[in-house]
């Protein structure tokens, strides 16, 4: 082996109980002696050494009685290989617009690794909803061209940037909702193509003054969040707004009321409430315009 003292090539090597439970830095490899496994991470999380890898890979932690179940879908002429990491794989096929419910039948209790292989680029929709023994990283999912629907909710220990999902611009329909460790900029997405956008309780941030509301006919919903509203702008909701818990100035509140008001919206829900700050005089006008126009505003007074 040479040594070169300038470069900045590292690699790390280390041994751990269980590397499901350890979050992957890109560059490193360990030892899970869990399974006594080499694995490596890079920017998509953690791969087991010698392993074919799927765009979806996956922790599973089974207690020994509560199976896990992968809920996809996808076109008929579509099949996903999943690898079960017990020593079966099940061929699945999709079924249309058919939501299709994939139960594992593991028998001891243990960690194993699900991948999912074969047409994963085809697949249209995923759902993660309340499965706390998924464990694992889903940045790659930016590498799915044809998902438009995803949906996280008590996905808790699922982790990942999904910024460049966002910005893939096929997305139809996002809820992350109680997912703690997901995160991504949201204002790299263009939201003129989403119908519904519910956000809660997760690390997932950007400026929401930069985004077209224009065609998002279901509710946007931003709850406890890191996103922000930094300027003003001339935006008309066609659905509820929802912004409450997420830390905002008075003045983030206030460029909301009035970017709301500029975009001459009517009849909507709009509430910024919470802990965000109370909004001042300089949102007086607007807050009188969107309560003439039908809007039931809900804020901190």
């Amino acid at each position: 082996m040479t040594q070169s003292q300038n470069s900045a090539f590292k690699v790390k090597m280390a041994t751990v109980p269980n590397v499901a439970h350890v979050l992957p830095e890109a560059g490193a490899f360990t030892i899970s002696e869990h399974d006594g496994k080499v694995y490596y991470a890079d920017k998509y999380g953690w791969h087991q050494a010698e392993q074919e890898w799927g765009l979806i890979t996956l922790f599973i932690d089974f207690d020994g009685t509560n199976q896990f179940t992968f809920s996809f879908a996808a076109p008929v002429t579509s099949t996903l290989t999943i690898n079960n990491g017990d020593g079966s794989i099940v061929d699945v096929a999709g079924q249309g617009a058919t939501l299709v419910d994939y139960t594992t039948t593991y028998v001891g209790a243990g960690t194993y690794i699900f991948t999912v292989l074969g047409d994963t680029r085809d697949i249209t929709d995923l759902t993660f909803s309340n499965q706390p023994m998924a464990i694992g990283d889903l940045s790659s999912l930016a590498l799915m061209p044809n998902l438009v629907n995803l949906t996280l909710t008590d996905a808790i220990n699922v982790y990942g940037d999904l910024t460049d999902l966002f910005a893939n611009n096929n997305l139809f329909q996002f809820i992350a909702t109680r997912a703690a460790r997901i995160t991504g900029n949201l204002s790299a997405g263009d939201l003129t193509a989403w119908d519904l956008v519910r956000v809660a309780s997760t690390k997932i941030f950007g400026d929401l003054s930069l985004l077209d509301y224009s065609q998002t006919s279901g509710t946007s919903a931003f709850n406890a969040t890191r996103l922000q509203f930094n300027s003003i702008q001339s935006i008309t909701l066609q659905s509820t707004f929802l912004a409450n818990d997420c830390n905002w100035t008075s003045r983030m509140v206030d460029d909301a009321l009035i970017s709301f008001a500029n975009g001459s919206t009517t009849g909507k829900s709009i509430e910024m409430a919470g802990n965000n700050e109370v909004r001042t005089s300089r949102s007086d006008a607007a807050k009188a315009t969107l309560e003439g126009a039908g809007c039931t505003i809900t804020v901190n007074e």
